[in-house]
């Protein structure tokens, strides 16, 4: 464009040239992201981007699917997206008011009206009131995990500082958290829900606070882990794996009986008579769902 522009600037010194800078110039621009591919989701990485489309994806007017993510995370997502179809991939800065820094994002785009009707059909333009029970039904059980991952990736968060860990999936305030609770229910995994609202953000958050349901979830959704999606994210899953107390192999048929029979004892109490840890007992009372027990 510079060239026809300098051209005609020279050869026509008289004309008015209207020169303009063109941002956020595509790296990629080809809108060939296959239908079929999402009708029958047949390969872990589609499911992989249905499930992170429905944490991060936007649905625009009249037919434009965007995803928006930090720019240190655009290759591992880049790498999974490209295999589903040939999207639109666009870097560009953006400024926080709050930190006064500018920070470089990661656009995902294209635009496909079957696509956009099949996401529609299935939730994703209430993805914030709803649960994704509809996708899920169409996604065949042994790439589930790719889903509940990319959904992860997308909302979730594995925090770890010195020895506290913890997992958390973060929604609208009024998510349905039903498909997630179904997994963890599946898994027998203890969670919590939490709601907040202030001034500054509304939201609700299901959370994993126990060690060894952690580790439980993390072995479901890093199954095989093969590089499909965010390595730091799964670094952080392994950093809390290393602490993670094995609940099955040290706990006997006797000692679980006798947590049983005397769970209302205090924990510190009964790490005493059992010889084990504190955590351990806590971990296996909450696994037992022993809701009774006295945490001290």
């Amino acid at each position: 464009m510079m060239k026809e522009i300098n051209f005609l600037k020279n050869n026509y010194p008289d004309k008015k040239i209207k020169s303009e800078t063109v941002k956020n110039r595509p790296i990629k621009s080809k809108n060939k992201v296959p239908f079929e591919n999402f009708i029958n989701i047949n390969s872990k990485d589609v499911a992989y981007v249905l499930g992170f489309i429905w944490a991060d994806g936007n649905i625009r007017k009249p037919y434009t699917i965007s995803i928006v993510i930090n720019g240190k995370d655009s290759e591992d997502i880049k790498n999974v997206f490209q295999k589903s179809g040939e999207w639109n991939y666009y870097y560009y800065d953006r400024f926080d008011n709050r930190t006064n820094k500018t920070y470089k994002n990661f656009q995902i785009q294209t635009s496909n009206k079957n696509l956009v009707n099949f996401l529609i059909d299935n939730d994703y333009d209430k993805k914030s009131l709803l649960s994704p029970t509809k996708i899920l039904s169409k996604i065949p059980e042994e790439y589930k995990l790719y889903f509940f991952r990319g959904f992860s990736d997308g909302d979730g968060c594995f925090y770890k500082k010195n020895r506290a860990s913890q997992y958390s999936l973060t929604g609208s305030y009024f998510q349905d958290w039903t498909a997630v609770e179904n997994l963890f229910n599946l898994l027998n995994i203890t969670y919590t829900i939490r709601y907040s609202s202030n001034k500054k953000s509304k939201y609700s958050q299901i959370r994993i606070t126990n060690k060894n349901d952690i580790d439980i979830f993390g072995k479901y959704i890093y199954d095989n882990f093969d590089g499909t999606g965010l390595k730091r994210k799964y670094l952080k899953y392994c950093e809390i794996k290393k602490i993670s107390i094995n609940r099955i192999i040290k706990w006997t048929d006797e000692e679980i009986t006798f947590l049983k029979n005397n769970y209302k004892t205090s924990h510190a109490k009964l790490a005493l008579l059992l010889n084990k840890s504190r955590y351990s007992i806590d971990a296996k009372s909450s696994k037992l769902k022993l809701k009774n027990s006295h945490n001290f």
